[in-house]
């Protein structure tokens, strides 16, 4: 369960992205992004001064198909200004579901390189044959990840410009101080 300090409604999963970017980043970092990957989180990088890094994965998950195959992958794309991966599952726009042994390799790197895992779960209530787990209650994730989520898709809400983050405490207590700062609040009658 969540405390309510791990937790920050915004203005839109978009926004959340944006909030968590300016608390997390600094210019020069790097943030490696699974390719395909949701679009506007690129240029929200770059408005950052973040520095987006394709990493392309979700057609090779066949090659993938162990966790330490998985490292390995992903170790050819970390530098010292890497700061965090973009996980996004239930991924937009392939529908596709991460394994356990890829969460297994994304926390071991996260882990070894101390970086943030951002997950975008904003898909999370549109599945059709398994109900998918959540990337960030993974062992491992928890305690580096920043999950956005969003009302628009899980709730049919498009346009009202909700969402939330969620995160360990040190990392919300930035991110809220940003939120008041980026988009005050999300719409208070949605």
């Amino acid at each position: 369960a969540l405390e309510r300090e791990q937790i920050q409604v915004v203005s839109g999963a978009t926004a959340g992205l944006a909030v968590i970017l300016d608390a997390l980043f600094s210019p020069g970092d790097e943030l490696l992004l699974l390719a395909p990957y949701w679009p506007l989180v690129r240029g929200t990088s770059q408005r950052r001064g973040v520095l987006p890094v394709e990493v392309p994965f979700f057609d090779r998950l066949q090659s993938c198909a162990d966790a330490s195959s998985t490292v390995d992958y992903l170790e050819h794309f970390i530098t010292e200004r890497t700061t965090a991966i973009y996980v996004n599952t239930p991924h937009n726009p392939t529908g596709e579901m991460l394994a356990a042994h890829h969460l297994d390799a994304i926390a071991e790197v996260a882990k070894k390189h101390d970086l943030w895992v951002v997950c975008d779960e904003v898909y999370e209530e549109l599945w059709f044959t398994e109900e998918p787990k959540s990337a960030w209650v993974h062992p491992g994730l928890m305690e580096r990840s920043v999950v956005v989520h969003s009302v628009s898709k899980a709730y049919g809400l498009a346009g009202s410009r909700v969402g939330f983050i969620h995160g360990p405490s040190s990392a919300m207590s930035a991110i809220r101080g940003v939120q008041t700062f980026v988009t005050y609040c999300a719409p208070r009658p949605l």
